[in-house]
């Protein structure tokens, strides 16, 4: 038995978790969950939630804000799993297969991240990344999907994560996140795209038709936006709670920053149909 890992802020993550879970629950129906949440366990849709399922209250951190918080809860993944094998995932997947493959990678690695293209270039601190090697110069690793098994090993990367995320103060745990890696003495493997791919990485056939899991980050055309909007309509209609405008305009503040940025979006024409078919409306 694994154990699947999710830290969700605010009601549009959660939102983002129930579209994921969906997947997760049709494709690998004997999985444990774990959500970390701000909140108590509110109502959930039917057949989301298991009997062997955890959902864990989150204490008030009132000198950190909620994106910070999710990120350092990332480094305490070995105190949240239930099982011997597990694996973390951002709301903000979609998972289309069974998992049970890169689990089982697992007897020969302690950690499976996916390789970062571009190292995040923000900071050019030397320390306290553990080498001698500038953040900028160390690979990197994407942190939105992490499979780890209980070991000595893999609980001293994620302390050296934790060490380091707090030290350098950037707010972004991949700096930290390389830093540990590469000081840590675990077997670290790399998770190939089709377990962690972008919405631009589906443009490639092989990875369009073998793709495990979708982390579409920010890449949020306008049909997944209508889905997840619904979903957390539907998710606050059930708990009796009201939409926020904070909160009714966080996707498409979203994808309004993601542009500002510099960055296109992935969700036309067929894109845009491919995208629709990957999420469930919500029941």
């Amino acid at each position: 038995m694994a154990t699947a890992i999710y830290i969700a802020h605010g009601l549009p993550y959660l939102a983002m978790l129930l579209s994921s879970l969906r997947g997760l629950r049709t494709h690998n129906p004997d999985i444990d969950v774990v959500v970390a949440a701000r909140i108590p366990k509110p109502v959930l849709p039917d057949h989301i939630w298991g009997p062997r399922d955890r959902w864990i209250c989150v204490p008030d951190d009132h000198d950190m804000p909620d994106h910070q918080i999710a990120k350092r809860m990332k480094m305490d993944l070995p105190d949240l799993t239930l099982s011997e094998r597990s694996f973390f995932l951002d709301c903000d997947t979609l998972v289309h297969r069974p998992l049970a493959p890169f689990l089982r990678q697992l007897d020969h690695f302690d950690v499976l991240l996916r390789p970062h293209i571009d190292p995040e270039l923000r900071s050019n601190a030397t320390a306290p990344t553990g080498t001698s090697y500038k953040v900028g110069e160390l690979p990197h690793w994407n942190s939105g999907v992490i499979f780890f098994r209980k070991s000595e090993a893999s609980a001293e990367l994620f302390k050296l994560w934790g060490e380091y995320f707090d030290a350098l103060g950037l707010g972004l745990d991949q700096p930290s996140l390389a830093g540990a890696v590469a000081k840590s003495a675990a077997r670290v493997g790399p998770l190939p795209r089709v377990a962690n791919a972008f919405t631009g990485d589906l443009k490639l056939r092989d990875v369009r038709e073998s793709c495990y899991v979708h982390h579409y980050t920010s890449n949020i055309d306008a049909d997944l936006c209508k889905a997840l909007e619904a979903e957390m309509n539907s998710l606050a209609s059930m708990n009796g709670w009201s939409v926020d405008d904070t909160s009714r305009s966080f996707f498409q503040n979203r994808i309004a920053g993601r542009l500002a940025r510099g960055k296109s979006l992935s969700g036309h024409g067929f894109w845009r149909r491919l995208a629709a078919r990957m999420v469930k409306q919500p029941k």
